[in-house]
């Protein structure tokens, strides 16, 4: 087995977080979410987003690439994205990373982790590494989480 902390500890990456991913992060939830909710306390780790959403303008993004893994497996590349959508006051405004991230999002279960690094090297590169709770290397990173759902790794 491949030691995973090798794959998260590099120094073109920033200190890894993480966030255990609900339903709605999955598309097993009702509303079949696209991509993964970013909690108010991760958006930190995200760029900042410029501009003010309105009635007019209910979603602001930036593009981003991400590195998709699971595990240590590399999967592919994307172009993806980072937005902050306010439903047009509809509802509870919300920060998400969507887009492109199929290869990671068929597979992802309520349960999993996904694991996020913020690339030292360029603004807006992410490496996204899926942890699958049946997996090998859950147990890696179970200590490290504890009872937390999100949070620095």
């Amino acid at each position: 087995m491949m030691k995973l902390g090798c794959l998260i500890a590099s120094n073109d990456w920033e200190a890894p977080f993480f966030k255990v991913l609900a339903k709605n992060d999955t598309g097993e939830g009702k509303g079949h979410q696209a991509g993964v909710l970013i909690p108010k306390s991760l958006r930190q780790y995200f760029p900042q987003l410029s501009g003010v959403t309105s009635s007019r303008q209910p979603t602001i993004d930036q593009r981003v690439n991400a590195e998709l893994y699971i595990g240590e497996q590399f999967l592919s590349i994307v172009d993806t994205r980072y937005q902050y959508q306010s439903w047009s006051d509809t509802r509870s405004h919300e920060a998400r990373l969507t887009d492109q991230l199929g290869p990671i999002h068929r597979i992802a279960q309520r349960g999993d982790v996904l694991v996020m690094q913020r690339s030292t090297l360029t603004e807006n590169l992410f490496r996204l590494t899926l942890v699958k709770k049946s997996g090998q290397y859950f147990e890696l990173v179970r200590p490290a989480i504890g009872r937390r759902r999100w949070g620095p790794l």
